[in-house]
């Protein structure tokens, strides 16, 4: 009488079959991340640069120099 469950083997090749598969898509994910953090990076940097552009356009041509004394304090 055969029973209704899975053999050994069944299993173990399903098991492989899912290895392979995390084996390609694992690469392939990091990839992606990278790609997208390389992504953010480049628009922060275009915002940081058209906010010092705007800021010396404000203050008659001149960057910021870095010191707090350009900041309004209220």
């Amino acid at each position: 009488m055969r029973s209704h469950g899975f053999s050994l083997v069944e299993l173990v090749v399903v098991i492989v079959i899912i290895g392979i598969i995390a084996a390609i898509a694992v690469p392939r994910m990091s990839n992606a991340v990278a790609g997208a953090r390389e992504s953010v990076l480049k628009a922060d940097l275009r915002a940081l640069r058209t906010a010092i552009d705007l800021y010396a356009i404000e203050h008659d041509g001149s960057p910021p120099d870095g010191s707090s004394r350009d900041q309004d304090v209220h």
